[in-house]
């Protein structure tokens, strides 16, 4: 995967778990199952992008 894929991946990661963070803080139910799938999703895409494009 290039370089500049894993550091936007990054990124979005950090925002992912901040947001998770304060959700969870915040107590929401429903904003914590929105979270949850974000960051499901997340990961598809990694692993897709790693599938696609070895290194």
């Amino acid at each position: 995967m290039k370089e500049s894929v894993k550091n936007e991946l990054n990124i979005l990661l950090g925002v992912v778990e901040g947001v998770q963070k304060f959700l969870k803080e915040d107590g929401s139910v429903k904003a914590m199952m929105l979270s949850a799938a974000l960051f499901d999703q997340f990961w598809r895409l990694k692993d897709e992008l790693e599938k696609e494009s070895p290194g």
